[in-house]
């Protein structure tokens, strides 16, 4: 039941709009939060779940806790895409702080392209990383600490192969 529940509500909020439940309160979570929208809905609905034990008991909450978390990774799955990994693409004025934390605090490899602006017909740098999933909200986070006016992009990959990631072998 949580697969089938999940993947309606994640066709319907992958287009931007809502079933009218908890689900508005974690669109509205995920947006200015590093979590997604279905780890926000986990935790909001396993929180009214856990209340329910007084009334239904601890059976009934087991087994909705099982169909919340089916519900919210399947969710996850069609908003952000199955991969575990994605390629962000910064540019920015601050592009060497924001290369030089990304370092630091994520571990992570970063490269620098060289880049002529379209319009501006500037050469800036492009900083490109490849992170995991869950480290999305924590590149952002480091971004917009550091220049809230950088251009961001990010990619879901296919594979990626190297250190912190698949082998080649």
């Amino acid at each position: 039941g949580g697969v089938i529940a999940g993947a309606g509500m994640g066709l319907v909020l992958w287009r931007g709009a809502s079933t009218g439940g908890t689900d508005i309160l974690a669109m509205i979570f995920s947006k200015y939060l590093s979590f997604s929208t279905g780890t926000v809905l986990l935790i909001s609905d396993s929180l009214i779940t856990m209340l329910a034990v007084v009334v239904f008991g601890p059976i009934a909450a087991m087994y909705g806790i099982i169909t919340i978390f089916t519900t919210s990774k399947t969710i996850d799955g069609i908003i952000e895409g199955v991969g575990n990994t994605r390629t962000a693409f910064v540019i920015s004025k601050e592009s060497e702080s924001i290369k030089n934390r990304i370092i630091k605090e994520m571990e992570r490899g970063t490269t620098m392209l060289k880049a002529t602006g379209g319009f501006s017909g500037e050469e800036r740098p492009v900083l490109m990383v490849s992170i995991r999933r869950r480290e999305i909200g924590q590149l952002r986070h480091i971004v917009k600490a550091t220049d809230k006016r950088a251009f961001v992009i990010i990619v879901n990959n296919s594979e990626v192969f190297g250190e912190g990631f698949k082998n080649l072998t």
